[in-house]
């Protein structure tokens, strides 16, 4: 017996031995991220500026997803990461600036994709706040920036990437028309204060300041910044850390209702606390006076390719690449948990890094 190997069928298994090899590759690929300084002005900005990077060290800068099969890639930034961003608000050799001096507090710097069956949705998340000094000893806040950017297209990835690029032009641009447009209220910090601003403006924080997190429901951030949850009795059920499900129990009836994760910042039943995501319920851990969790929010919830997806990979490469695309597809339906930490001030969830 013997078989005869026709050309499509060497085809179709060249094709499907080099791409069931893509997924193990990817893991641990990776894509730089690249200022661009066309856009930025010359004259009018800051004599001095200083990067303070309050992000979790060796945080992720987020992921995007390249190739035909849309495999998860890092994203990095070669080189010093503050001295390029002063860059955008740093003057060259203008001798009509006025001597001023800037402050920023990096506190989150973000990307991410989501990718639909004929698009692509980008996402950049970018915190900072930025303070101005006259007399270079004391500095007030001028701009307090935490936005989330999205771009849209076929491609996405390269419109992502120089997003970043744009959105720090906006901000050096807004920055230089209020250079002393101080906020309302915003106190005098010496250089070495803002270094510690966090610990500081926690002191105002109750939910930072104990180590009795109160059972109920909390609504939403203020409640649970105030350690103010209302009396709901909470009861948790834990099968895994992707499957928690919450209860609230009735004292009179003693029946359980299902808690939506949807409709709730956080819960606490006195002894475990729980951050709500759209996703669902992750166990929450305070460490080093910052709350963490291990879990997914809408922003990490990677979009698995679909039957579709499958289809026209069949329609493309014949057998092969409907197997290539469905084995793909399985891969990525387990989606990925990262790692969290809280936004002291806004209660937003910020991603420290992807779990492998």
């Amino acid at each position: 017996m013997f078989f005869i190997i026709t050309t499509n069928m060497k085809k179709n298994l060249f094709l499907f031995l080099i791409f069931t090899q893509l997924p193990i590759c990817s893991l641990f690929a990776q894509v730089d991220l690249i200022f661009n300084y066309a856009c930025k002005p010359k004259l009018g900005l800051f004599s001095k500026v200083n990067i303070i990077d309050k992000r979790v060290e060796n945080q992720s800068l987020g992921f995007i997803q390249n190739g035909a099969f849309n495999s998860v890639n890092e994203i990095i930034f070669l080189g010093n990461l503050k001295d390029s961003l002063a860059k955008f608000f740093l003057t060259e050799n203008d001798s009509t600036t006025t001597n001023s001096e800037l402050t920023i507090l990096l506190l989150d710097l973000n990307l991410s994709e989501q990718t639909y069956s004929f698009s692509e949705k980008g996402r950049l998340k970018l915190a900072m706040r930025l303070f101005t000094s006259s007399n270079n000893v004391y500095f007030k806040e001028i701009l307090n920036i935490d936005s989330v950017y999205f771009v849209k297209a076929g491609d996405v990835t390269k419109r992502l990437l120089n997003s970043v690029s744009v959105q720090l032009f906006n901000i050096s641009k807004l920055a230089e028309g209020n250079k002393f447009n101080y906020l309302p209220n915003s106190p005098n910090y010496t250089l070495q204060e803002l270094n510690a601003i966090d610990s500081i403006e926690k002191l105002k924080i109750p939910i930072y300041n104990t180590n009795k997190v109160k059972p109920g429901i909390y609504l939403n951030y203020k409640n649970f910044s105030a350690n103010e949850p209302d009396s709901s009795i909470i009861e948790i059920a834990i099968k895994n850390e992707r499957k928690i499900v919450v209860f609230s129990l009735d004292k009179e009836s003693n029946q359980r209702t299902i808690i939506d994760n949807k409709n709730v910042y956080a819960v606490s039943d006195g002894t475990t606390v729980l951050k709500a995501t759209q996703i669902g319920f992750y166990k929450l851990e305070k460490k080093e006076n910052d709350f963490y969790y291990i879990g997914q929010t809408s922003a990490t919830n990677y979009q698995s390719p679909n039957v579709g997806a499958a289809a026209v990979a069949g329609m493309a490469f014949g057998l092969a690449g409907a197997i290539i695309a469905n084995s793909v597809a399985i891969q990525n339906s387990n989606k990925p948990l990262h790692y969290f930490k809280l936004n002291y001030l806004k209660g937003n969830s910020v991603p420290i890094y992807k779990l492998k």
